[in-house]
C-alpha cells in the first residue's frame, strides 16, 4: 500500500475478509507529511496466514476514507 499525506494525520490502515470482519491493522498511528508505503504479510493479528481469496482494505486519514478491494494468492 503506498499513499502520500500533505500534513501529518492519524491514519488506519486495516484487512478485512469478504465478511467485513478485521483481520489485521497494518498501521494506526499519526503519520508524518510524507509518502508511507506498507505490505501485509498475509496474516492475520494472531500471526496465522490467511488463505487464498478476496479481501478488502480501509485507509482512512484525517478526514478521507477510501476502501477497496484485494486478492490474496499464495
Amino acid at each position: 500500500f503506498y499513499f502520500a499525506l500533505d500534513r501529518p494525520q492519524p491514519v488506519s490502515l486495516a484487512i478485512y475478509d469478504h465478511n467485513g470482519r478485521r483481520v489485521t491493522t497494518i498501521v494506526d498511528a499519526t503519520l508524518a507529511a510524507v509518502p508511507h508505503s506498507f505490505i501485509w504479510s498475509g496474516r492475520d493479528e494472531a500471526g496465522r496466514e490467511r488463505p487464498t481469496g478476496v479481501y478488502f482494505y480501509r485507509l482512512v486519514a484525517g478526514d478521507e476514507e477510501s476502501v477497496s478491494r484485494l486478492i490474496r494468492i499464495r
